[in-house]
């Protein structure tokens, strides 16, 4: 049967725990913040003469709360298997119209058969990846007068949450590493992490011992995620919203460069909390801080490290009439501007110090480079089938898709190569676009969407580990990124939908995705970063460009005439 559970609005009044990542100190002492939790929904309590089928059930669907350490999801149990029982041993995302549960009455078992879309690893990591229904048999056992309940858990069964109980009882936050130094000169940035925290729980504290651990496999080895011997003691927040960071006497005593390094991590991981104002380092010999810097750091802090880096007076840039345009900005007057040197595509990178400017020709596609203050934009290379140029960083030249490989063209007057891409399905890349940060790359392939770490080694990158985080119904055509942690997907569905087209927005880890309303239009492009631009047919048989506003908001044009729209990266 199908299981179905009474749900009530409520406010949760506790939180819960989640492990610890591997090898994090645990910090003595800890008053860090406690956060309130939002409404929640609490379910249903056991009922009297409920059947076996409905104590199972209802023992699932009550892990949807928290609430004083899963309370209600014990009163399923009976006593023996309460004290057993852990929420700590994992937690699956399962799809809730697969759960099946049936009565065994021949060994008092009841069977429960789903579908798992996805695993939250011990570190808070979401990962995605559909598995095959495997039956797990759970005990049961009759009390009086209160019916029956679940005497033996499955080994290794923790929590069971569908995507929306993920979301409402844990909170999505970003921890930051640093993004991996191409060259001593290369401005310091960073790289955020997507993790899920309880909600309710002391975030603060579980923030910084996520920042001291290892990030997640998905961008393992594609970041430094030194803090040498760095320990902390506590985590505490005033009443001001000021999280004083207590360093352990233990720790190596931070260079200057490592203190403002570690400073504009914790500051960018902390700020995500709005009521977060301030940090203060310390250790036993008082307040760490660096020469020209206050004893408090604001929340605002350290912008330099952004990991978008986006510096340009231009929101984006776009193609009108085969010549480069920008809204926003007036651009000067070039070989791209004045249409000396036609073009279809652009791509800048997110500094704005390099444009780059594809065009077709009778021999393939012809790449142009210049500054995007300069009048200049010389032939860098023509080859076949050139599409889908992205900066990520910019640090790394410009990245691009040839038939299906990855190409790039470390700078003006090089030739292209190949990036090496072990491990990716079979198929052609319809799409590429490497995060701004650096550290990622997305990709299409096939029906599936794809993210890949960009490792290196010895100066050659390569994309290393791509990781499925969604198969949509439609087919995707193109994908870019609207910020360090979310996706946004150009999708057309087949012909017996009429071929229409969707774009959807996605969390870099594939834990949670949103349609994006587009009225009646029917888009065959997409840009973003943060804001979304679409291009879609206009009137006399043009191409127009519209920003997409969020849900309620609706769709403006904003460009009478223009294709490829492009922001930074």
């Amino acid at each position: 049967m199908k299981r179905v559970v009474g749900l009530l609005l409520v406010a949760l009044l506790a939180g819960c725990s989640l492990p610890l990542p591997s090898g994090a100190h645990t910090p003595s002492g800890v008053t860090g913040q406690q956060q309130p939790a939002e409404l929640r929904v609490l379910p249903q309590g056991p009922m009297a003469g409920q059947p076996p089928t409905a104590a199972v059930a209802g023992f699932l669907a009550a892990q949807a709360s928290p609430a004083g350490d899963y309370a209600i999801a014990r009163q399923f149990l009976t006593g023996e298997a309460a004290k057993t029982w852990s929420p700590d041993a994992g937690i699956r995302v399962y799809q809730p119209d697969t759960e099946v549960v049936d009565y065994h009455a021949q060994d008092r078992s009841v069977q429960v058969s789903l579908t798992v879309t996805g695993r939250v690893d011990p570190g808070g990591h979401f990962v995605p990846g559909v598995e095959p229904q495997k039956p797990e048999f759970y005990g049961v056992q009759k009390t009086a007068p209160g019916g029956w309940r679940v005497s033996s858990v499955p080994d290794g069964v923790g929590l069971h949450l569908s995507q929306i109980d993920l979301l409402r009882t844990f909170s999505a936050r970003n921890v930051y590493y640093l993004a991996t130094q191409l060259h001593p000169d290369d401005p310091r940035h960073l790289v955020p992490d997507r993790v899920f925290l309880p909600a309710g729980g002391d975030v603060d504290t579980a923030l910084v011992q996520r920042l001291l651990a290892l990030p997640s496999p998905a961008l393992l080895g594609s970041v430094d995620p030194s803090t040498p011997g760095i320990r902390v003691d506590s985590v505490h927040r005033s009443r001001a919203g000021v999280v004083t960071v207590m360093l352990s006497a233990d720790s190596s005593r931070p260079s200057a460069t490592e203190l403002r390094d570690l400073s504009a991590r914790l500051v960018w991981t902390l700020r995500g909390d709005p009521l977060f104002t301030g940090l203060r380092l310390a250790d036993p010999s008082g307040v760490l801080r660096l020469q020209g810097t206050p004893e408090v750091q604001a929340a605002t802090a350290w912008q330099s490290y952004d990991p978008e880096s986006l510096e340009l007076p231009a929101s984006y840039y776009f193609v009108a009439g085969h010549r480069l345009r920008a809204e926003g900005a007036t651009l000067p007057a070039s070989a791209l501007t004045q249409g000396t040197v036609p073009i279809d595509v652009v791509a800048v990178s997110p500094r704005g110090d390099r444009i780059a400017a594809l065009r077709r020709t009778g021999r393939g596609v012809a790449v142009h480079l210049g500054s995007a203050l300069g009048a200049s934009f010389p032939l860098a290379v023509e080859a076949p089938d050139l599409r889908s140029p992205t900066w990520g960083s910019g640090e790394a030249g410009l990245w691009m898709l040839q038939g299906s490989k990855v190409v790039r063209l470390a700078a003006a007057g090089s030739s292209l190569e190949t990036v090496a891409t072990p491990g990716r399905p079979p198929g052609r890349i319809r799409s590429l676009a490497l995060s701004r940060d650096g550290a990622r790359a997305a990709l299409v392939i096939g029906n599936g969407i794809y993210v890949a770490k960009v490792i290196w080694s010895s100066g050659t990158p390569s994309l290393v580990d791509p990781r499925r985080v969604a198969a949509p119904a439609s087919a995707p055509e193109q994908v870019v990124w609207a910020t360090p942690t979310e996706l946004v997907v150009l999708e057309v569905a087949d012909a017996a939908q009429g071929g229409a087209r969707a774009v959807q927005r996605l969390a870099v880890d594939g834990s949670a995705s949103t349609t994006v309303p587009l009225g009646s239009l029917n888009p065959t492009s997409v840009a973003a970063a943060g804001q979304v631009i679409v291009v879609a047919s206009g009137e006399a048989a043009t191409t127009a460009l519209w920003q997409v506003g969020p849900v309620g908001r609706g769709i403006t044009k904003v460009q009478v005439s223009g294709t490829a729209p492009a922001f930074p990266g």
